[in-house]
């Protein structure tokens, strides 16, 4: 995951997002915090190659830690919690 990040000047979190849009899967940030959100959002600046995202399907847990701590937010109640903790931070 680290040297896919560093092949595109991006953070891992940032590679996990753009390979979850590969995927289909729209990434929400989990961060109330601006400058975090604004970073997510960079994951839309490059484009992962297909060679790249098929090496990252590869990743096993250990290697892929990152993918972990990453949410694809699908649950309503949680959604809800997220924003109205963001709205006290």
């Amino acid at each position: 995951l680290m040297a896919v990040a560093a092949k595109y000047g991006a953070s891992p979190v940032q590679v996990a997002f753009q390979w979850m849009v590969k995927k289909g899967v729209t990434p929400v940030t989990g961060s109330c915090n601006e400058a975090h959100a604004k970073d997510d959002l960079e994951s839309f600046n490059f484009d992962l190659s297909s060679a790249d995202v098929a090496y990252l399907d590869t990743l096993t847990a250990g290697e892929a830690a990152i993918f972990g701590s990453i949410r694809a937010i699908t649950h309503r109640k949680y959604f809800s919690s997220l924003l109205a903790g963001c709205e006290n931070a």
